[in-house]
C-alpha cells in the first residue's frame, strides 16, 4: 500500500508533532540569503537566526494553500542540500538507476517532500527552538543539538546534521528523538524497490501515484 510504504515513521509522528516544528525550520530557510557573517561561520547561530525569522512567516494567515506550497518549495530547496539527501535516500539503488530514472527521481523526491509537509504548515502553535551544543562531523560537517519547546507539551529533542557547502550551511538530515528522517525514508524507499525485484521504476511509480493523488485532493 502506497501510504504505508511512503509515510513518515509513526514513531516520529507520535513523539514530536512533526508538521508543526518542521514548518518552523523549513520556512526559516528562506532567510538564508540574508544570513549574517556570524551565521556563515557558526552553525548554531545559523539555526538561531533561521528559527527566529520563521515565526513571522508562520504567523502569516493571509497565505493561501497554493502560496504556502510555493513558498515551502523555495525554502526547502534553499536551506537543504536536496541533491545530497535524495541520493542518500535512494541508497545502493542510486548506482543501478539509469540517468533518466535519476533525473525523474530527483524531481519526484522534491515533490513528495513538498506535498507531504506543505499541507500541514497550518499546525504552528508557538513552538520555539533552543539550540544547544555543536559537535564536529568530519571536515565540513557538524551535528547541532536542539530542543523544540512547545507551549502545551513536553520538549522534543532534535539534532541537526549540517554541512558547509560553498561557504554556507545546509541541512543534510534531522534526527527527531534519535530517529533520522533521511534514514527512515531510505528504509521505506528500499523496501518498495526490493519488494519489486530491485526495479527503481517501481519506486518512481509509487511516487508518481502519491504526488498525483495529493494534487487531486486524494482522488486516484
Amino acid at each position: 500500500m502506497v501510504d504505508s510504504c511512503l509515510a513518515v515513521s509513526a514513531v516520529v509522528r507520535r513523539r514530536a508533532s512533526l508538521a508543526a516544528f518542521m514548518a518552523v525550520f523549513l520556512l526559516a530557510a528562506g532567510e538564508l540569503r540574508a544570513e549574517s557573517s556570524a551565521s556563515k561561520d557558526d552553525p548554531a547561530a545559523f539555526l538561531r537566526e533561521f528559527s527566529s525569522e520563521a515565526v513571522g512567516v508562520l504567523a502569516d494567515t493571509g497565505l493561501t494553500e497554493n502560496q504556502r506550497e510555493v513558498e515551502f518549495r523555495r525554502l526547502f530547496t534553499t536551506g537543504f542540500d536536496v541533491d545530497a539527501i535524495s541520493r542518500f535516500v535512494l541508497g545502493r539503488y542510486w548506482r543501478v538507476a539509469t540517468k533518466p530514472e535519476k533525473r525523474e527521481y530527483r524531481g519526484l523526491f522534491e515533490d513528495f517532500i513538498i506535498e507531504s509537509y506543505s499541507r500541514r504548515l497550518n499546525g504552528y502553535s508557538g513552538e520555539t527552538l533552543a539550540v544547544g551544543a555543536v559537535r564536529p562531523l568530519g571536515k565540513t560537517g557538524v551535528m547541532v543539538s536542539s530542543q523544540i519547546q512547545r507551549p502545551e507539551a513536553p520538549a522534543v529533542k532534535v539534532d541537526w546534521r549540517l554541512r558547509n557547502k560553498a561557504g554556507a550551511w545546509r541541512i543534510l538530515d534531522i534526527e527527531v528523538e534519535g530517529v533520522s528522517l533521511a534514514v527512515t525514508y531510505r528504509a521505506e524507499f528500499s523496501t518498495v524497490i526490493t519488494n519489486a525485484g530491485g526495479r527503481v521504476e517501481s519506486l518512481l511509480e509509487k511516487l508518481r501515484e502519491t504526488t498525483s493523488r495529493t494534487k487531486t485532493g486524494g482522488k486516484t
